[in-house]
């Protein structure tokens, strides 16, 4: 087995130690007649280039001990008696008076109401929808409403659903959209709203048809909840739908036709869009998001969505004039 010399092993050291002295005389020249001029600056200094910053560091280091202050970056910490004094004395604090630095909250309300003007409509950037076999929501069929045309795939199948998608922004946040004049054909075609995590993990409030007898379309409607079903007072009046989240909960309500005030309808425990199931995927966030299916079975019948909104409830901030 080969030695290796102690000579040979590099010791790591916190001391800087001086280089040893180079000879000028030593410096061989680069060319022809670049002799005197290669090493006429290392014989005008007297030493290294190496031992003339430890010098210069040497120096900083006596200087600033001399004055007893230490430099951080572009702030003078004074020492008193050993100690270091920040700030001038002052306490330090996380909130600064408005007048030195606002606060600014960075939530702001969503809406989209889908008027297009542009000869090219799209979708802004924010929306998310897996990529579809042939493209299923219209933008300039009907104006001022975006479509969804279903397809036999429902939101909680690993295909591509006609489902579109929008993060949650807050913790806070509720979610709320107009479905206009949906008539489900049959007990199969559904659509709606979803707090969505993923294909196993979320939650639906949704119209689909009822008893629907032989020979006849659309005889009934109902709104249903991922655990719940309910029956409509009409065929064909508009339904808002209403998703509110908070940091540990989200609640799943309708109003029908001109109703102001939301039906509540389940709530739903956040630690379910929250912890993945075992071999699933980490938490990456919920959306919000509208869908139409068929849950099988091809559908004709468009969901046409009036407008989207997402409102964020605003923190309060300490406000406190003591505060520096």
């Amino acid at each position: 087995m080969p030695t290796i010399s102690a000579a040979a092993i590099p010791i790591a050291s916190s001391c800087i130690s001086p280089p040893p002295p180079y000879m000028c005389t030593s410096v061989p020249a680069a060319g022809p007649g670049a002799g005197p001029a290669s090493t006429s600056l290392l014989r005008r200094a007297g030493m290294s280039p190496q031992r003339r910053l430890i010098e210069a560091a040497r120096g900083r280091l006596r200087m600033s001990r001399r004055r007893r202050t230490v430099v951080y970056g572009k702030h003078v910490v004074v020492r008193s008696g050993g100690w270091p004094i920040f700030n001038s004395g002052q306490p330090i604090t996380q909130h600064l008076p408005s007048s030195i630095l606002p606060d600014r909250c960075p939530l702001t309300a969503y809406t989209n109401t889908f008027t297009f003007t542009s000869s090219s409509p799209a979708l802004d950037p924010s929306y998310f929808i897996r990529t579809p076999y042939k493209p299923f929501h219209p933008l300039t069929a009907r104006r001022g409403y975006l479509q969804l045309f279903g397809n036999a795939c429902a939101p909680g199948d690993r295909d591509s659903a006609a489902l579109v998608l929008r993060k949650q922004t807050a913790y806070e946040e509720t979610f709320e959209v107009l479905l206009g004049g949906f008539v489900p054909r049959d007990k199969l075609t559904e659509a709606g709203a979803t707090v969505y995590y993923g294909d196993l993990l979320r939650n639906d409030i949704a119209v689909a048809g009822g008893r629907v007898e032989e020979g006849e379309e659309g005889s009934s409607r109902y709104v249903l909840t991922t655990v719940n079903c309910y029956e409509l007072a009409t065929k064909d009046a508009p339904v808002r739908f209403q998703i509110a989240g908070n940091s540990t909960s989200y609640t799943l309500g309708y109003a029908e036709g001109t109703a102001s005030n939301f039906t509540s309808l389940a709530t739903i425990d956040s630690a379910a869009l929250s912890i993945a199931p075992a071999g699933g995927f980490f938490f990456k966030g919920t959306s919000f998001g509208i869908y139409k299916t068929g849950n099988g079975r091809p559908s004709l019948v468009s969901a046409d969505f009036k407008y989207w909104k997402q409102t964020p409830k605003q923190p309060s901030f300490n406000t406190t004039s003591g505060d520096v």
